[in-house]
C-alpha cells in the first residue's frame, strides 16, 4: 500500500470584506490595520440618545470641530492597532526598565550631586501631573471623537501618557536620599513644592482646555 501526498492550491473566492473592497479595490488584500479601523465608526441604529446630551446621538459628528468628507482617510502612518502597538510598547518598556536597573545596580544616584538631585525632584516629579492631564484629555478624545482611526490613536496615546505618568517616580525616588534611619525614601519630594502645584494646575488646564474631538 502506498500513500501519495499531494498539495493543492485553493484560490480564495474573496480576500477581504465588502466594505474594505469598496475602499481599496476588488481583488486586493487588506492589511490588519485596515481591517481594524476602517468603517468601525457607528453611524446608525442607536438605541437611545445620551441622557446628559439629548440633542446629540451617542456618536455624533457634530461634536467635533474637525470637518472631513471621510474620517477614515485620517490614518496612522505607523499602522498601529492593538497587536503591533502592545508589542512595540512592551519592548520599549523593557528597554527603559533595563536602563533604570543599570542605574540602581551601579548606584549612580549616589554619585549625583545634591544640587542636581534637588533640581531633579523639583522639575521632573511635577511632570506626572502634566501626563495625567494628557491621559485624561486623550481618554475624552477617544470617547467623544469621531472616526475609528482618530479615536483608536487617541486611546493609544492616552495609554502612553498613563505610562509616562509613572516614569518620573523612578529616577526621583533614587535621587531622594533620606537621612540615616529615615524610611520615607521617595516621599517628601512632592509635598510643599510650588512646582508641583503649578504642574498640577497645568494638568487641570490641559484637561479643561478647548478640545478638538
Amino acid at each position: 500500500m502506498s500513500i501519495d501526498i499531494k498539495t493543492a492550491h485553493i484560490e480564495p473566492q474573496r480576500l477581504t470584506f465588502d466594505h474594505l473592497e469598496a475602499r481599496i479595490g476588488k481583488g486586493k488584500a487588506a492589511t490588519r490595520y485596515q481591517e481594524a479601523v476602517h468603517d468601525f465608526q457607528m453611524t446608525t441604529n442607536f438605541h437611545y440618545r445620551p441622557t446628559w446630551e439629548p440633542e446629540m446621538e451617542l456618536f455624533d459628528v457634530r461634536r467635533t470641530a474637525i470637518r472631513l468628507e471621510d474620517f477614515d482617510a485620517l490614518t496612522d502612518p505607523r499602522q498601529y492597532y492593538y497587536g503591533p502597538y502592545t508589542i512595540q510598547r512592551a519592548r520599549q518598556q523593557d528597554h527603559a526598565d533595563s536602563n533604570f536597573a543599570l542605574i540602581e545596580k551601579r548606584n549612580l544616584f549616589d554619585a549625583l550631586d545634591q544640587v542636581w538631585a534637588a533640581r531633579l525632584r523639583r522639575l521632573v516629579v511635577p511632570l506626572r501631573h502634566v501626563e495625567w492631564g494628557a491621559n485624561t484629555n486623550n481618554t475624552y478624545l477617544s470617547g467623544y471623537g469621531y472616526g475609528a482611526p482618530f479615536t483608536s490613536a487617541a486611546l493609544m496615546q492616552a495609554m502612553d501618557r498613563f505610562g509616562y505618568r509613572a516614569v518620573p517616580d523612578a529616577p526621583c525616588a533614587g535621587a531622594e536620599r533620606p537621612a540615616a534611619g529615615d524610611s520615607r525614601r521617595g516621599q517628601g519630594a512632592v509635598a510643599g513644592r510650588p512646582a508641583v502645584a503649578a504642574a498640577a494646575a497645568s494638568g487641570r488646564r490641559l484637561h479643561g482646555a478647548e478640545r478638538l474631538v
